[in-house]
């Protein structure tokens, strides 16, 4: 319950303890809520890799955080603008201070005779109290959560509309469609109740009476959850499916998120939109053509939507339609579950966070819940204004593509450069803490940018992006090390979410969202990118090969009467003088 405000850095040092004295004596209510400081502690940090004076300034609660900085910001001596770190939410704040990692077990220590206001939780956890300490457990047992998968059925596609007329749910101890539709039926699994306003109760008794852990749907943030919401509203119930008791809270968005408590609701659309989407051959990402690519199974085939209009046996068949969304999405789930995991405990972000994240918001959670160890204060999110002027920022050059001629060819050989960008952010020292205007012994091409020729230098002291970056390519190296002696779905996982994390890097500098967003270092990349691809075409081409086709990170040479091995023999010439974290590999000789 902190934050930091930066200092002018000629202030004497009585000048800062008069100034810490007059912001101990801050004291006022705002939203019913008496406002102090708790403490107040000068630090010398690192803000994006310079040395920096700031005021630790601590709050009694997390809320507190905004106004007592829009209070301090005013006074004389400190930077009016400088304000950091009061916009991480206090749950990522816990993760980083206590070092939890989520999806793991962990090892706590709990003080049980203090007194817990929220009594809601007593009949639905095993132990309750205030946690004196925690700690990363024993991780060999596997942590396999309790899933429940809904899906609902609505007169009308529009949210408030229509009435919701079927529900239904499926775990692993449930099988169940709820409907208040009256039909004759031999299915065990359909259970009738007396109108909409009692099937919504009974949909929350029996999330509550299952406890699940996750609780998932499919674009059930877009259309299930909203649904649900209103026409409980409507009909004054309170849709409680938090273990808390607490209801569930519509959080605004692109799309808007629907947030529960101790149980998380998952929307697997979410994390197939954003994680798995560019994988697919899927034309759509339908819950149809999703689960019939990944777990070879489809939605059964209805007639008709209209479901006041269908007779007895239609609306059975409907509601088997209802049963068989709620088993694909539950099947779906654990199919990606383990790309899911690895990745929720490669970023330490809630799961119910990371299942919504793009990469470019992937990439900065695992960069600020390393920060720590760097002694950095983490930078600002940018504002509305500041996101709309990256925005009409004109765009850099990108990849180079050398133009193919038609043909066909024979006795081909295919390279491409390992992790083209992450090798070139790590190889080159690229990130916005390492940019300089001095000169440095880091080579960097000169190239066009706002049509001006430019040529942006980097520091050879190692910078917090490009060694976190090298972490997940060495780690990815380790697992596909174990992935060729013990493959597993596991460590395929693991390997993916390597990959994905540090391939996005470069995304990430050009997200006009970003905290450590930098145009000038995307450009470098895509600059340097050009330059080696373009300087092995020129190697290639002074050792007899014809150079067929190159584009971003690979080329295809004509080895004519050259053999393989002198093919690979350029090869390790050509990496010899190519900087360490960059490699080029044979993908493979092709006859034609």
């Amino acid at each position: 319950k902190y934050y930091y405000h930066l200092i002018k850095p000629e202030l004497s040092q009585r000048e800062i303890d008069k100034l810490i004295e007059k912001i101990k004596g801050i004291s006022f209510v705002h939203a019913n809520r008496k406002i102090e400081v708790v403490k107040v502690e000068l630090v010398e940090k690192m803000l994006n890799g310079k040395k920096v004076k700031a005021l630790k300034i601590y709050a009694k609660n997390h809320k507190d955080i905004i106004p007592l900085k829009d209070k301090i910001k005013t006074l004389p001596g400190v930077l009016e603008h400088e304000h950091k770190e009061e916009d991480i939410n206090f749950i990522t704040r816990y993760l980083i201070e206590k070092k939890v990692i989520p999806c793991c077990w962990h090892t706590a220590e709990i003080d049980q005779n203090e007194i817990i206001k929220k009594i809601e939780w007593k009949n639905n956890v095993d132990i309750i109290g205030y946690i004196k300490n925690i700690k990363v457990g024993e991780n060999d047992k596997e942590y396999r959560p309790k899933i429940l998968a809904f899906d609902i059925e609505a007169s009308a596609f529009e949210i408030g509309k229509g009435e919701i007329v079927m529900i239904s749910l499926y775990g692993d101890e449930i099988k169940k469609v709820l409907t208040w539709k009256k039909f004759s039926t031999k299915s065990n699994f359909v259970e009738f109740v007396k109108d909409e306003k009692t099937l919504i109760q009974r949909f929350v008794d029996l999330v509550r009476n299952e406890k699940p852990d996750y609780l998932v749907g499919y674009f059930s943030d877009g259309f299930d959850m909203p649904y649900l919401k209103q026409n409980s509203k409507k009909h004054k119930v309170k849709l409680a499916l938090s273990l808390d008791n607490t209801e569930v809270v519509m959080q605004r968005g692109k799309i808007s998120s629907a947030k529960t408590s101790g149980i998380c609701h998952i929307d697997l659309f979410r994390f197939v939109e954003n994680f798995v989407a560019p994988s697919l051959h899927s034309e759509t990402l339908t819950l149809n053509e999703v689960a019939s690519e990944l777990i070879g199974e489809e939605k059964i085939k209805i007639e008709s939507f209209e479901i006041d209009g269908l007779d007895h046996q239609e609306l059975e068949k409907f509601a088997e339609y209802n049963l068989q969304d709620s088993i694909l999405v539950y099947k779906l789930f654990h199919k990606l579950w383990h790309q899911i995991l690895e990745i929720t405990k490669l970023v330490i972000e809630p799961l119910a966070v990371t299942t919504r994240s793009s990469y470019s918001q992937l990439v900065e959670s695992y960069i600020i819940h390393n920060l720590k160890e760097f002694d950095e204060i983490i930078e600002h999110r940018p504002f509305s204004d500041e996101i709309e002027k990256r925005k009409l920022m004109p765009k850099y050059a990108g990849a180079f593509v050398l133009e193919p001629k038609p043909g066909i060819y024979e006795n081909i050989a295919m390279f491409d450069f390992r992790s083209l960008y992450p090798s070139i952010i790590i190889s080159y020292n690229i990130s916005p803490a390492t940019i300089t205007k001095e000169k440095t012994k880091l080579f960097t091409p000169e190239f066009e940018l706002d049509g001006k020729k430019v040529k942006f230098y980097f520091k050879e002291k190692k910078g917090f992006i490009p060694i976190l970056l090298k972490r997940l390519i060495e780690a990815r190296k380790r697992v596909k090390e174990e992935k060729k002696k013990n493959p597993s779905p596991l460590l395929e996982a693991r390997d993916l979410a390597l990959k994905t994390l540090a391939n996005a890097h470069y995304g990430y500098f050009g997200f006009f969202g970003a905290r450590y967003y930098s145009r000038e270092c995307a450009a470098s990349i895509t600059a340097l990118g050009r330059w080696h691809i373009q300087n092995m075409i020129e190697k290639a081409k002074k050792a007899g090969f014809e150079v067929i086709y190159a584009d971003t990170d690979s080329l295809a040479l004509l080895l004519k009467h050259k053999t393989k091995k002198e093919a690979l023999d350029w090869l390790k010439e050509a990496n010899k003088q190519l900087p360490e974290a960059m490699e080029l590999e044979l993908e493979d000789f092709y006859v034609r």
